[in-house]
């Protein structure tokens, strides 16, 4: 391959099976901590746990089935038992309040894949214009690809350089930007109640939605969690 000037030489195999890698941890870490921040709540750290309600259950039918007449054993049970449906309810809440932090979240993780989307598509029409006239554009490309190791820990994505020299890029398989034009993310509620990831479409259509291709990135590790995890224990 020959090489003039600062012109750049990327092994584009090598730089995929990258970007995968770092997304693909990205979602991981993300859910991992979600999970871990019901730890405290159904866990007996501080003894503020579920399971330190339940223990204080079965501690209480054990001394009044020792000593059933005892009245203060007993007041023992009753209070243990609305201590039991307050931490429940009080769960409850924190698992909601939680599954509306991260739908938060997940709307800002959309507006900054955006905004990287946007600066591509401006260097890309740089690149283009550059190459178009003879110039070499290796320092557009270099700010390009630290553009592209910024989102790729966000959203799962694909990056193809093509002859003109811009960059087509896809995420969850829908093309995010082609050429000098940047496609929209979007996040909301569907009707049950379920994120869903959108990006506009370049004919003025209805949105499509790419909820289901999303495998990588934290977007894709929040979902998971909110409507995955966070769910299932809600149930």
């Amino acid at each position: 391959v020959g090489i003039q000037g600062l012109q750049r030489s990327t092994d584009r195999f090598l730089e995929a099976r990258h970007f995968s890698a770092v997304g693909m941890s990205s979602s991981s870490q993300t859910r991992d901590f979600q999970l871990s921040k019901l730890e405290a709540v159904f866990g007996d750290l501080g003894q503020t746990g579920v399971s330190d309600a339940l223990a204080k259950i079965q501690d209480a039918f054990t001394k009044v089935s020792a000593n059933p007449s005892d009245q203060a054993a007993r007041q023992a049970v009753l209070d243990s038992l609305e201590g039991f449906s307050n931490r429940v309810r009080d769960t409850a809440n924190y698992i909601a309040q939680q599954r509306s932090d991260t739908l938060t979240e997940m709307q800002s993780v959309v507006g900054n894949v955006n905004q990287r989307a946007g600066e591509i598509a401006s260097l890309n029409r740089e690149i283009i214009q550059a190459e178009a006239q003879g110039k070499d554009a290796a320092d557009l490309k270099d700010k390009r690809n630290q553009v592209l190791l910024g989102l790729a820990p966000l959203v799962d994505l694909n990056g193809v350089e093509g002859a003109d020299g811009g960059m087509l890029v896809q995420a969850a398989g829908a093309t995010l930007v082609e050429g000098a034009t940047a496609r929209q993310l979007s996040v909301s509620l569907g009707t049950n109640g379920e994120a869903r990831i959108r990006v506009q479409r370049s004919d003025g259509a209805s949105a499509t939605d790419i909820t289901n291709g999303l495998s990588g990135g934290k977007l894709a590790g929040l979902k998971e969690a909110r409507d995955v995890d966070l769910a299932q224990v809600a149930a």
